[in-house]
């Protein structure tokens, strides 16, 4: 069913984008409500925020709704079709800056690979499909960002490119404290990725995060490695430190 509703709406993306845009934050309301829960409960106006992989913006204006206009909300989406959309749809918040870039563990041109089904599956790396590509720019957060910036949240959902987005943030996430980390944990993508999904979670660990992921109460008793061949399962994340 999931599948279904996937692949009409990226039909619709293309085809009728007025119709698609409705239909899509409706269906993230409805899928994602206890994550949006979570932001609306955690975050307060004048905080700061990350997210990182903005696709068309329907978490960024959740996020920006909620920090407020003295707060600041830093969006990266490296599509340039999605990232259009994402300045159309965050337009009308002056707390939001828009980047058209890939977040990684350094500054450097990167290879987007295109997802032919789904506008929110292109990756920043090769997974073997034989997917259409072009050079991005991508940036680690610790170079992007002033030095004196700490943030309240991160949001982050790059399909795979996580544990690399995260070596890139080292520093900014050792002053930012507290902080809340919310993202997807695919361990076929990271493997995909060529990174294992323990790794990313001992990289989170060691940078002083204490992990939860949706669905496993004791993922450390869990060897996510015997998902690494299932593309179909995922979940996601919330890191506290």
């Amino acid at each position: 069913m999931k599948e279904f509703i996937f692949s009409l709406l990226n039909r619709l993306y293309y085809a009728a984008y007025p119709l698609y845009k409705p239909l899509y934050f409706w269906y993230k309301k409805i899928s994602d409500k206890d994550k949006i829960q979570l932001l609306q409960n955690h975050l307060k106006p004048s905080m700061k925020v990350l997210d990182i992989g903005a696709n068309i913006g329907f978490y960024t204006q959740v996020l920006a709704e909620c920090v407020g206009e003295n707060g600041e909300v830093w969006a990266f989406e490296p599509d340039e079709t999605n990232f259009r959309h994402l300045q159309e749809n965050t337009q009308q918040f002056p707390q939001v800056s828009a980047v058209q870039k890939a977040v990684g563990e350094k500054n450097k041109l990167l290879k987007l690979y295109f997802s032919d089904k789904l506008n929110v599956d292109h990756q920043t790396f090769d997974s073997g499909e034989g997917r259409n590509f072009k050079e991005i720019d991508c940036v680690s957060l610790d170079a992007y960002l002033p030095e004196d910036v700490c943030v309240d949240v991160i949001k982050m959902d790059i399909q795979g490119y996580e544990y690399f987005a995260l070596q890139g943030m080292q520093q900014l996430i050792e002053r930012s404290s507290p902080l809340l980390l919310i993202g997807e944990f695919w361990p076929y993508a990271l493997h995909k990725a060529g990174i294992d999904a323990a790794s990313y979670l001992q990289l989170l660990k060691s940078l002083g995060f204490e992990v939860t992921v949706e669905g496993f109460p004791h993922y450390t008793e869990v060897d996510f490695s015997a998902y690494k061949h299932q593309k179909s399962f995922y979940t996601d994340i919330i890191a506290r430190k």
